[in-house]
């Protein structure tokens, strides 16, 4: 019977991929001025609703990383579970056996994951977490794309509100969750999220490149 696997064990299973580079996605607008096809071919780290594109991508390796507790709720996780490896924070929410599933340890608190040779993930974002998670797994050039730092453009808080609407995802309870308000908590937790995401790239010698 199958049992609920755990993310420190993914690493044994993904010892024969070829995880150097990768690209890591979010649903930031500027994913509407990137070229898509750049993607194809590549190992490709989908952040929550980035993963709408996985249809219209075709990567060599997908993979899907949340730290959304909200995630069973969301339209896209349908197209997320198509992903070869999710890579999910544990909750109460969502616990499932299935090949393709994998649960990680997740904190808040900055000083808990410090130490990159902890258990823990960070728990800041998502986007911050596979940046974490795939330092642990040995990537050493991450490339980030769609990562507007929780900034809105023109009014536009993800992609999906200026482009690509025709494939926009939904909440099934039709709460609005959406939020385009640059506040003062925004900008210290984006502070926070930088400061931390600058010390694992610099603690583990990874180069990233901006899109």
């Amino acid at each position: 019977m199958n049992t609920m696997k755990k993310f420190q064990d993914l690493p044994a299973i993904l010892k024969d991929k070829n995880l150097d580079e990768v690209f890591i996605i979010g649903a930031a607008p500027s994913i509407c001025n990137f070229n898509l096809e750049l993607l194809d071919n590549k190992n490709c780290i989908f952040i929550n609703s980035s993963v709408i594109l996985h249809k219209l991508i075709k990567p060599s390796t997908s993979y899907f990383v949340s730290t959304d507790s909200l995630i069973l709720g969301w339209s896209y996780f349908k197209e997320a579970l198509k992903c070869d490896y999710l890579i999910l924070r544990d909750n109460d929410r969502f616990r499932s056996s299935l090949d393709n599933v994998w649960y990680f340890e997740c904190d808040d608190d900055y000083e808990a994951v410090k130490n990159n040779n902890s258990n823990f993930i960070a728990g800041f974002s998502s986007m911050i977490a596979a940046i974490h998670i795939f330092s642990k797994l040995k990537s050493k050039k991450i490339n980030i794309v769609g990562f507007d730092a929780c900034l809105s453009v023109d009014g536009y808080m993800y992609f999906w509100q200026k482009c690509f609407t025709d494939i926009k995802p939904f909440f099934i309870s039709n709460r609005n969750l959406i939020s385009t308000d640059d506040n003062d908590s925004q900008r210290k937790n984006w502070n926070l999220q930088k400061s931390f995401m600058n010390d694992i790239l610099t603690y583990n010698d990874i180069e990233v490149i901006y899109h």
